[in-house]
């Protein structure tokens, strides 16, 4: 990211809706409704789900999502556009309109996404009913999620950062009532080329492309129907797919018509129109499309109503004695006598707590002065006070009135539900204030006549590194034996090397070529997030294969049951999501800092701890959040790693035979050996600074894993271990006879 956004504006005026002053009440109180039916709506179809096992199916497992995708997608614009409406305030602060348009892409990619994942489900379900269960198992479901999330997070991003950019000059008035990508790129003076480039390109790939999915699946669908072409059929293709063809034809209908029918959006009212059609009224819609036109649903929705109401007669009901239908509340120990006056007091300090902690929100929220971490985490608290006391108070004070003290067991899980509405984060720094556009890299510590000597050996070393873990994945590949989790996950830690590697050693190799030591503040921004990302994975990758390592000898007979395929991908893909979460934490924390005009970094890469060092401002939250992230990406994933060799010594130590020993060094070897040289050095580096009190002693122990280590993990899994010479040996022999074979026939 460009280390100073050029523009002058450090905030943006929202036009808002196009309705007069005074229909401000009426429409006020109408999107407030239409806003409370979506979130309570769309909580009562995940909540149904939840407590109905006859739901837990992989159709409502994407409804359940759905349903919290469209409570978050709705609640980015809604509660700003109420807010807007009831102040004449309606600025919103630079970094806040960002965040706003971030989280309004993401959650609409995700609604595609979903959707298009839904299709899918209701494609095998009719096309390929007898293998449904085997094909759209709980592993794929979760996959299916996990990757919507990841590519939704992906476009959003991209779409920021090419936004931070772009320089905003005079003009600050959105015409609209929230912070739209389209709308901000007509304010900027500065070349959108780029922008529009990466609209179109990624606006195919997240809408037109899961279109296309989804008229596929309903192809084969409607294809599969007419082979047997019997009204039952029909009408229960229909009952099948009715509802999720409704929220599809709502969903990319509005958006067809706003972003590819421009005639029919030609005015700024037609747009925002379109836009509070899939913003507020599709989400308020989905949770009465799927219970009004589902079966299952609506029979829910019937069960959970006659669990939590009582007969008429006020007889009670026949007790089960195979399962509790309801509890009995006893209530405070007080005389019935006093009950009027203790409902009053608890009243008053209920209502006390509630409007309390809403002044205290919306304080915070409307005061610029208090835009700081402090009052953004005060804020927080005062929203979780009002949910905590919502809990428990309402019921103390009806029963209290009543003489019926019962919660049906339904009711027990509404109260531990706690519906804590996230609202966009406070508002940071509109822009980084440092005057820097680059860095300038100090290098290896080696002298000038040396760099010729150096150059070839780091070169070396890092076309070792790519070739070695390319051979390591290529063998893995070809050769079935290798097909299973601990090879898997080796593949991807070859592929992490690979990137680890990439990361820094390519600009240190034309470091010692050219005289221009320097990198771009964005350029050293991003070679610090994939750094952090690709330590970070290393990291998890290893915990996953020394879990591997444990169930394998511990737990050999059900080694196949536990660590089934499922089992592998939602492990590495859930090292991934952590990896990326770790860093982008550190990245979007480092881009609120300022930098002064000291702009040498004292090392061959852009590490996060130099950076901070040349920072004038505070750095105390990025510290702190080192610490913490540290202790859950290395420290956490380290101590899991011991206590899995923990239990592996254990059980090795239970039948004492040479063979044995041996058989479990030969299983573990190489993966000890990995995992003693990435810890060591990062221990030695990080964990005991009073070893490292110069900066070449640091940037040493960083060569050590940054290029020693991912060369050597290739000779380590091929050396010690004879599956991977026995592929190898396998592979030189195709190879010969193929060369024997070409040199005959020439």
């Amino acid at each position: 990211m460009r280390p100073e956004n050029q523009s002058s504006v450090s905030h943006f005026l929202l036009r808002g809706l196009p309705i007069q002053p005074e229909q401000q009440g009426v429409f006020f109180a109408l999107f407030l409704g239409m806003y409370l039916t979506t979130v309570l709506g769309n909580l009562l179809i995940v909540l149904l789900i939840r407590l109905d096992a006859r739901l837990h199916t992989p159709m409502y497992f994407f409804l359940s999502h759905l349903a919290l995708t469209d409570v978050s997608f709705s609640s980015v614009t809604v509660p700003k556009m109420l807010m807007d409406m009831q102040t004449k305030y309606k600025s919103i602060p630079y970094a806040g309109c960002i965040s706003q348009m971030y989280f309004f892409i993401f959650f609409t990619d995700l609604d595609s996404f979903l959707i298009t994942s839904m299709a899918y489900d209701r494609y095998v379900a009719i096309c390929h009913p007898l293998h449904y269960t085997t094909i759209m198992r709980e592993e794929l479901c979760a996959l299916l999620v996990a990757v919507s999330w990841i590519l939704s997070c992906a476009s959003s991003l991209t779409h920021t950062l090419l936004l931070t950019q772009v320089s905003f000059c005079a003009a600050n008035t959105i015409p609209h009532f929230f912070c739209d990508l389209g709308a901000l790129l007509k304010l900027s003076c500065s070349d959108i080329f780029l922008n529009e480039l990466v609209m179109f390109t990624v606006g195919v790939v997240v809408i037109a492309l899961p279109f296309i999915c989804i008229l596929v699946s309903y192809g084969y669908i409607g294809a599969n129907i007419l082979r047997v072409p019997s009204t039952k059929g029909i009408c229960k293709a229909l009952s099948t797919c009715g509802s999720h063809l409704t929220v599809v034809s709502l969903y990319y209908g509005a958006i067809f018509g706003q972003y590819l029918l421009p005639t029919l959006s030609s005015f700024i009212e037609k747009d925002i129109i379109v836009a509070l059609m899939y913003t507020v009224v599709t989400p308020m819609l989905n949770p009465f499309i799927y219970s009004l036109r589902n079966r299952d649903m609506k029979e829910a929705l019937g069960k959970l109503f006659r669990r939590a109401t009582f007969s008429d007669t006020g007889s009670m009901r026949p007790e089960n004695q195979s399962s509790m239908s309801h509890f009995i509340l006893r209530g405070l120990p007080i005389r019935p006598e006093q009950q009027g006056v203790f409902f009053a007091l608890f009243l008053g300090m209920h209502l006390t707590t509630v409007l309390g902690n809403l002044l205290i929100i919306l304080l915070i929220r409307l005061d610029a002065r208090l835009h700081t971490p402090m009052y953004f985490f005060l804020s927080h608290l005062a929203c979780s006070d009002i949910c905590f006391s919502s809990v428990t108070v309402p019921k103390m004070l009806v029963d209290m009135l009543s003489q019926d003290h019962s919660i049906p067991y339904a009711g027990c899980f509404l109260l531990v539900v706690m519906l804590v509405d996230q609202q966009t984060q406070g508002s940071m720094r509109p822009e980084n204030q440092s005057s820097l556009s680059h860095f300038l890299l100090r290098g290896l510590p080696i002298w000038p006549e040396q760099q010729g000597v150096f150059f070839p050996l780091f070169l070396g070393m890092y076309l070792t590194t790519v070739l070695g873990n390319l051979l390591l994945i290529l063998l893995i590949r070809l050769d079935a034996r290798l097909h299973t989790p601990m090879y898997f996950f080796l593949s991807h830690l070859a592929c992490s090397d690979i990137c680890f590697s990439s990361v820094t050693v390519p600009k240190m190799l034309m470091d010692m070529l050219t005289q221009d030591h320097s990198i771009p503040y964005a350029g050293c921004v991003t070679q610090m997030y994939f750094f952090i990302v690709f330590t970070a994975l290393d990291s998890f990758l290893l915990t996953s294969m020394a879990y591997d390592r444990y169930v394998a000898i511990c737990h050999p007979l059900h080694y196949m049951t536990i660590m089934r395929e499922g089992l592998c991908i939602l492990l590495v893909t859930a090292s991934w999501l952590l990896s990326c979460a770790n860093a982008l934490c550190h990245t979007l924390l480092l881009d609120q800092l300022s930098f002064c005009d000291d702009n040498i970094i004292p090392h061959f890469f852009c590490d996060l701890g130099a950076l901070l060092k040349l920072s004038c401002s505070d750095t105390s939250l990025n510290e702190l959040l080192i610490f913490t992230l540290g202790l859950a990406g290395i420290t956490l994933p380290l101590i899991c790693i011991l206590i899995s060799y923990g239990r592996i010594g254990a059980t090795i130590l239970k039948v004492p035979s040479t063979k044995g020993v041996c058989k479990a060094l030969s299983t573990c070897g190489s993966h000890l050996t990995v995992v003693s040289l990435y810890y060591g050095t990062i221990i030695w580096l990080y964990l005991f600074p009073s070893s490292n009190t110069s900066s070449d002693n640091n940037i040493i122990a960083s060569v050590m894993y940054t290029v020693v280590t991912p060369m050597l993990n290739p000779f380590i899994y091929s050396l010690r271990n004879r599956d991977m010479k026995g592929a190898l040996e396998k592979l030189i022999n195709r190879v010969t006879v193929l060369c024997h074979d070409v040199q005959s026939f020439l």
